[in-house]
C-alpha cells in the first residue's frame, strides 16, 4: 500500500538540482510514491483496526468485527474470524500473526498452508476483562529482545467499579501498560493510562503511547512509556501494590498528589485543533 510523498526545496538549491538534472541525462530521479485505492471485500463490514505486511509483501488486516483478512495478488481472503473486537495486529517472522483482542493476546497459525488460520494460541490474558465496550487492548509492539508490549483501556460504566470521573476500573490492570516476556510471563508494566489509543516502538527501542483527552487528561498527548511510571489517571492505582484501592479513595480529591506523581508527556496535542483521538503507529 503506497502513500504520496512530496519534497519541498527552495531558492538556489532547487534551481541547481533542476539544472543538474537537465544537463546530465544519466541522472536518476526516482518516481517517488503514489496513492492506490484498494477496494475492500464486497458486502463485508470492514472497519480496519490493525494492519501489517509480512516479508512476502502480503497485507493482513484485522477488523473491528472480529475478522482478519489477507490481501495478496490483488485478492482478499479471510484468514481468521471469531475474534473479540481486535485492535492491533503484527506479522511475525515465522509466518504467524499476533492479534490483540479484548480478552487476550493471540497467535494465529496456518498449519496446513491453506490460507486460513487453524490454531488460535493464547499468548497472554493476565488482565481482567469485564465485557465492557471500552476495555480495549491495543497491542502489540515488540522490542529488540523479543518482548511484547500492549496497553489496556479503562472501562466506562463497569458495574461496581472505581470511578473518579468518566472512566472507571473494575480491577485487573485496567488503565495499565503490560509486557509479555519471551518466556510468556505477563508483567504489569506501568499505570495511570486512561484511553491509550495507540502504541509504537522507535528505532532506538523506545516505547511510546498516545492517550486520549478526557477526565484527568487535559488534552491528548504522546508519552514515552517506561516501566513503573504513573501517567496521570488515578483509578488504575487500585492494582498497584505500592498504592492500593483504599489509598486511592482516601486521596480522590488530592489533585496535587496525583499531579506530582505523574509523568509529563513528550508532546501535548491540542484538542480539536488536531483531532479528538490520536493513534501512534506501531513503527515510528
Amino acid at each position: 500500500m503506497k502513500f504520496q510523498h512530496s519534497v519541498i526545496a527552495c531558492g538556489l538549491i532547487l534551481t541547481g538540482l533542476f539544472s543538474a538534472a537537465t544537463t546530465a541525462k544519466t541522472t536518476y530521479i526516482p518516481k517517488g510514491y503514489e496513492i492506490q485505492t484498494i477496494e475492500t471485500p464486497k458486502d463485508v463490514r470492514f472497519h480496519a483496526t490493525g494492519l501489517d505486511v509480512n516479508k512476502q509483501g502480503h497485507v493482513y488486516v484485522a477488523t473491528r468485527f472480529g475478522d482478519v483478512w489477507k490481501y495478496s495478488d490483488a485478492t482478499w481472503s479471510k484468514f481468521a474470524d471469531g475474534l473479540h473486537e481486535p485492535t492491533g495486529l503484527m506479522c511475525e517472522e515465522d509466518g504467524s500473526i499476533i492479534v490483540a483482542q479484548k480478552p487476550e493476546l493471540t497467535r494465529l497459525i496456518d498449519l496446513d498452508n491453506d490460507g486460513s488460520a487453524d490454531d488460535y494460541i493464547r499468548i497472554a490474558d493476565g488482565w481482567t476483562f469485564h465485557d465492557n465496550y471500552h476495555e480495549f487492548n491495543f497491542a502489540p509492539v515488540k522490542d529488540q529482545d523479543g518482548n511484547y508490549y500492549g496497553t489496556l483501556n479503562l472501562g466506562h460504566g463497569v458495574p461496581d467499579a472505581l470511578a473518579l470521573g468518566a472512566m472507571d476500573s473494575g480491577g485487573g490492570y485496567r488503565g495499565w501498560a503490560y509486557k509479555v516476556s519471551t518466556e510468556g510471563e505477563f508483567i504489569p508494566f506501568a499505570n495511570g493510562l486512561r484511553s491509550p489509543a495507540g502504541i509504537g516502538m522507535s528505532p532506538n527501542n523506545e516505547i511510546f503511547f498516545t492517550d486520549n483527552q478526557g477526565d484527568w487528561v487535559e488534552t491528548s498527548k504522546l508519552h514515552l512509556l517506561e516501566e513503573g511510571k504513573f501517567y496521570g489517571h488515578p483509578v488504575s492505582l487500585r492494582d498497584d501494590p505500592n498504592f492500593g484501592l483504599e489509598k486511592v479513595i482516601e486521596n480522590k480529591k488530592n489533585f496535587k498528589l496525583f499531579d506530582d506523581m505523574r509523568e509529563k508527556p513528550v508532546v501535548w496535542i491540542p484538542h480539536l485543533e488536531v483531532a479528538n483521538s490520536q493513534v501512534t503507529p506501531s513503527g515510528m
